[in-house]
Order: structure tokens, then C-alpha cells, then sequence
């Protein structure tokens, strides 16, 4: 996939062979005037300078790397909740799931890669209706993620308290939809805030650098001894 993008993947508006005249100016015509132009010099050291220097760089990468371990960090807690979703079966839902898996043949393996799919259903249809509700309602996207944030806290809070495993499950799906939207939502204002082709590259690296820390701290700060389930 990597090597079909570096070929096929227009790097700006004016190289795309798949966009008309008039529809490479309504594009050009809607970027800011900091936006990344193909008439900007490969490497600007002076952009790279600017950018380091300009506050806005260190709160974005603050941002993502919170929300990266706290956010998406909780979707490392999804199989231990399936794996006790399918031992617990005492619960209606474990004992539809037992009952299916009867039925169908499944596998236990093949129910917990099942299961594993709702979560992450969700997040496509909340990211597509938080992006028309951006994109045509001028919700702004601050907001949006600040409302999302507070409810993937008040999830992180109910897997700490709740002991009924459908109940954690179904926080996971809701905190795994709002997580997996946050990034989406704010990533337009990330470049918009990066004046320059080179500061705009070099931000957005390190800016997704910060959510690497995701896979990195997440399944120790998760760990079913920890997040208490």
C-alpha cells in the first residue's frame, strides 16, 4: 500500500491528474495562504526554526501524546474484556454469544475477532457525522473534541468502577468511537497552524510521532492489573 501511495498519491493540489482545472482552484482557493505550496522550497530551515519556536507547536504535540496514551490507550483493554465476556456465562449477552457460536461454528478465536469489530463500526459512523456536522454545520472542531475527551474520561471511569463485563464492554466501543474521531476532527486546524511547507511537514511528523506512545505505553498503563479488569 505504502509503495502504490508514493505513486499514485498527489503531494498537491495542482499534480492531481484526477482533478479538473476549475476544481484544482475551487481547492486552491479554499487553503490559507500559509498552507503547503508546491512552489515552496523542499527544505526551509528558517520554517523548522519558526516552528520550534512558536508555542502552539509544543501544546499540539502535548495534545497528542495525552490523547494518544489516554485515549487510544483503552482500546488495549478490549481483549481482556472480550476474553471475560465469553467466560462470563452468567450474563445474557455471554450466553447469546455461547449460543451463536453454537450454531454458527465459530471458534472461540473467531467470536473475539467478532466481537473486536463493533468498536470500531461505531467509529466510522461517528467520525463521518462528527466530519459533516464540521464540514456543513461549522461545528467547531474544539468543541467537538472537548466533548469527546469527556466522554472517553467518563468511560475510562466506569471500567475502573463497574464490575459487570457487558457494561465495560460497551464503555470500550463508545470510548474506542470517540478516541479513534478526535485526531480526524483536529487534524485540519494541526496544519492550518503550521505555516509553511516545511514547518507543516515537519509538525505533522512529530505530531503523529506523539501518538505512537499510544503502543508504547498503552498496554503497560491498560494492563488488566492496572485499569482493574
Amino acid at each position: 500500500m505504502g509503495i502504490v501511495t508514493f505513486w499514485l498519491l498527489p503531494d498537491y493540489p495542482q499534480t492531481a491528474k484526477f482533478l479538473k482545472d476549475d476544481e484544482k482552484s475551487a481547492i486552491l482557493n479554499m487553503l490559507n495562504e500559509h498552507a503547503p505550496s508546491k512552489e515552496a522550497k523542499t527544505w526551509d530551515w528558517k520554517q523548522v526554526t519558526g516552528l520550534f519556536k512558536n508555542p502552539t507547536f509544543w501544546s499540539w504535540n502535548l495534545v497528542s501524546f495525552c490523547h494518544a496514551v489516554g485515549g487510544f490507550g483503552l482500546s488495549f483493554a478490549l481483549p481482556t474484556v472480550i476474553f471475560q465476556l465469553g467466560l462470563n456465562v452468567r450474563s445474557e449477552l455471554a450466553t447469546f454469544l455461547l449460543t451463536v457460536r453454537s450454531a454458527t461454528g465459530f471458534t472461540s478465536s473467531a467470536m473475539s475477532n467478532v466481537l473486536t469489530m463493533p468498536p470500531y463500526f461505531l467509529t466510522l459512523i461517528v467520525l463521518n457525522t462528527l466530519g459533516y456536522l464540521v464540514q456543513n454545520w461549522k461545528f467547531n472542531p474544539f468543541r467537538v473534541a472537548i466533548v469527546l475527551e469527556l466522554i472517553n474520561i467518563t468511560c475510562c471511569i466506569i471500567l475502573l468502577q463497574v464490575k459487570v463485563t457487558v457494561i465495560k464492554y460497551l464503555a470500550l466501543c463508545v470510548a474506542t468511537s470517540t478516541a479513534g474521531s478526535v485526531f480526524p476532527i483536529l487534524w485540519p486546524s494541526r496544519v492550518k497552524a503550521a505555516p509553511g511547507t516545511t514547518a507543516a511537514a515537519v509538525a505533522i511528523g512529530v505530531t503523529n510521532a506523539m501518538a505512537q506512545f499510544a503502543g508504547i505505553l498503552g498496554p503497560t498503563i491498560f494492563s488488566s492489573k492496572l485499569a482493574n479488569i
